[in-house]
Protein backbone atom coordinates (compact mmCIF):
# COMPACT_ATOMS: atom_id res chain seq x y z
CA UNK A 1 0.00 0.00 0.00
CA UNK A 2 1.23 3.48 -0.70
CA UNK A 3 0.76 6.73 0.82
CA UNK A 4 -0.49 10.22 -0.14
CA UNK A 5 0.77 13.11 1.96
CA UNK A 6 -1.56 16.20 2.08
CA UNK A 7 -1.14 18.90 4.58
CA UNK A 8 -4.11 20.68 6.24
CA UNK A 9 -4.23 23.86 4.32
CA UNK A 10 -4.60 21.46 0.30
CA UNK A 11 -8.21 22.56 0.06
CA UNK A 12 -7.15 26.21 0.92
CA UNK A 13 -4.73 26.68 -1.98
CA UNK A 14 -5.81 28.91 -4.81
CA UNK A 15 -5.36 26.16 -7.63
CA UNK A 16 -7.61 23.81 -5.66
CA UNK A 17 -10.28 26.32 -4.72
CA UNK A 18 -10.94 26.94 -8.70
CA UNK A 19 -11.87 23.34 -9.17
CA UNK A 20 -15.45 22.17 -9.26
CA UNK A 21 -16.68 19.49 -7.19
CA UNK A 22 -16.21 16.69 -9.95
CA UNK A 23 -12.67 18.05 -10.92
CA UNK A 24 -11.57 17.84 -7.08
CA UNK A 25 -12.93 14.37 -7.03
CA UNK A 26 -11.19 13.00 -10.57
CA UNK A 27 -8.08 15.27 -9.05
CA UNK A 28 -7.93 13.42 -5.60
CA UNK A 29 -8.24 9.94 -7.84
CA UNK A 30 -5.16 11.50 -9.97
CA UNK A 31 -3.23 11.92 -7.21
CA UNK A 32 -3.86 8.48 -5.69
CA UNK A 33 -2.75 6.97 -9.13
CA UNK A 34 0.41 9.02 -9.21
CA UNK A 35 1.21 7.58 -5.42
CA UNK A 36 0.43 3.89 -6.20
CA UNK A 37 2.31 3.65 -9.14
CA UNK A 38 4.91 6.35 -8.01
CA UNK A 39 5.13 8.08 -11.08
CA UNK A 40 3.71 11.61 -11.32
CA UNK A 41 3.54 11.60 -14.65
CA UNK A 42 0.41 12.02 -16.58
CA UNK A 43 0.15 10.23 -19.75
CA UNK A 44 -1.67 7.47 -21.18
CA UNK A 45 -1.42 4.70 -18.36
CA UNK A 46 -3.13 7.24 -16.32
CA UNK A 47 -5.55 8.81 -18.61
CA UNK A 48 -6.86 4.95 -18.93
CA UNK A 49 -6.62 4.34 -15.59
CA UNK A 50 -8.17 7.24 -13.59
CA UNK A 51 -11.81 7.17 -14.02
CA UNK A 52 -13.02 10.86 -15.05
CA UNK A 53 -10.10 11.61 -16.28
CA UNK A 54 -10.03 13.49 -19.67
CA UNK A 55 -8.06 15.47 -22.40
CA UNK A 56 -10.16 18.12 -21.17
CA UNK A 57 -9.61 17.69 -17.98
CA UNK A 58 -5.91 17.38 -18.16
CA UNK A 59 -6.05 20.97 -20.16
CA UNK A 60 -7.85 22.40 -16.95
CA UNK A 61 -5.69 20.72 -14.05
CA UNK A 62 -2.50 22.64 -16.72
CA UNK A 63 -4.17 25.66 -17.25
CA UNK A 64 -4.60 26.12 -12.95
CA UNK A 65 -1.19 25.00 -12.78
CA UNK A 66 -1.78 21.54 -11.05
CA UNK A 67 0.31 19.98 -14.01
CA UNK A 68 3.37 21.01 -15.51
CA UNK A 69 4.23 20.11 -19.14
CA UNK A 70 6.84 18.01 -19.69
CA UNK A 71 7.54 16.76 -23.34
CA UNK A 72 4.24 15.09 -24.66
CA UNK A 73 2.52 14.47 -21.40
CA UNK A 74 2.27 15.81 -18.08
CA UNK A 75 3.51 15.90 -14.32
CA UNK A 76 1.92 16.77 -11.20
CA UNK A 77 3.10 20.68 -10.35
CA UNK A 78 5.85 19.98 -7.38
CA UNK A 79 5.75 16.28 -7.03
CA UNK A 80 9.23 15.82 -5.89
CA UNK A 81 9.07 18.85 -3.33
CA UNK A 82 5.71 17.56 -1.73
CA UNK A 83 6.32 13.47 -2.06
CA UNK A 84 10.04 13.09 -1.97
CA UNK A 85 11.75 9.31 -2.56
CA UNK A 86 12.39 8.14 1.22
CA UNK A 87 15.63 7.19 0.87
CA UNK A 88 15.34 5.21 4.62
CA UNK A 89 11.92 3.51 3.90
CA UNK A 90 13.32 0.23 3.31
CA UNK A 91 15.19 0.25 6.54
CA UNK A 92 12.35 1.54 8.93
CA UNK A 93 10.43 -0.90 7.12
CA UNK A 94 12.69 -3.87 7.90
CA UNK A 95 12.67 -2.09 11.59
CA UNK A 96 9.25 -2.55 11.83
CA UNK A 97 8.92 -6.01 10.74
CA UNK A 98 11.32 -6.81 12.94
CA UNK A 99 9.47 -5.47 15.96
CA UNK A 100 6.18 -6.99 14.96
CA UNK A 101 7.58 -9.86 14.73
CA UNK A 102 9.53 -10.48 17.70
CA UNK A 103 5.89 -8.47 19.91
CA UNK A 104 3.93 -11.23 17.92
CA UNK A 105 6.49 -14.16 19.43
CA UNK A 106 6.73 -12.55 22.68
CA UNK A 107 2.75 -12.39 23.01
CA UNK A 108 2.18 -16.08 21.78
CA UNK A 109 4.06 -16.96 25.06
CA UNK A 110 1.00 -15.08 27.26
CA UNK A 111 -1.56 -16.70 24.74
CA UNK A 112 -0.90 -20.06 25.90
CA UNK A 113 -0.62 -19.20 29.56
CA UNK A 114 -4.07 -20.50 31.62
CA UNK A 115 -6.54 -17.18 33.23
CA UNK A 116 -7.56 -17.56 36.24
CA UNK A 117 -10.97 -16.42 37.71
CA UNK A 118 -9.69 -15.70 41.18
CA UNK A 119 -10.39 -11.75 40.53
CA UNK A 120 -13.76 -12.01 38.71
CA UNK A 121 -14.66 -14.39 41.94
CA UNK A 122 -13.16 -11.42 44.13
CA UNK A 123 -15.73 -8.67 43.09
CA UNK A 124 -17.60 -7.63 45.35
CA UNK A 125 -21.96 -7.99 44.07
CA UNK A 126 -23.48 -4.34 43.59
CA UNK A 127 -26.40 -3.89 46.01
CA UNK A 128 -29.33 -2.23 44.58
CA UNK A 129 -29.76 1.13 45.50
CA UNK A 130 -32.93 2.01 47.59
CA UNK A 131 -35.10 4.73 46.17
CA UNK A 132 -35.54 8.30 47.47
CA UNK A 133 -39.52 8.72 48.24
CA UNK A 134 -40.98 11.78 48.96
CA UNK A 135 -44.16 12.57 50.22
CA UNK A 136 -46.34 14.08 47.61
CA UNK A 137 -46.97 16.90 49.98
CA UNK A 138 -43.66 17.44 50.63
CA UNK A 139 -43.41 17.85 46.54
CA UNK A 140 -45.80 19.84 46.19
CA UNK A 141 -44.21 22.38 48.88
CA UNK A 142 -40.82 22.11 47.11
CA UNK A 143 -42.21 23.36 43.95
CA UNK A 144 -41.73 27.39 42.83
CA UNK A 145 -44.92 29.06 43.41
CA UNK A 146 -46.22 30.55 39.66
CA UNK A 147 -44.60 33.17 37.84
CA UNK A 148 -46.67 35.41 36.15
CA UNK A 149 -46.02 38.47 34.00
CA UNK A 150 -47.09 42.19 34.97
CA UNK A 151 -49.84 42.98 33.08
CA UNK A 152 -48.58 45.94 29.94
CA UNK A 153 -50.84 48.52 31.55
CA UNK A 154 -48.59 48.82 34.28
CA UNK A 155 -45.65 49.07 32.87
CA UNK A 156 -44.39 52.46 32.77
Amino acid sequence: MSWLRLDDGFTANAKIGQLSDVEFRVWMRLLCHCAKSKDPSVDRVAMREVAGLTRARVSRYAMVGLLDSVGASFEVHDWMKYLPRDATNADRQAAWRARRNSSRNSSAVTKTQPRTRARAESRPVPSPSPKAVVPLDAARREQPPDFRLPDLKEMP
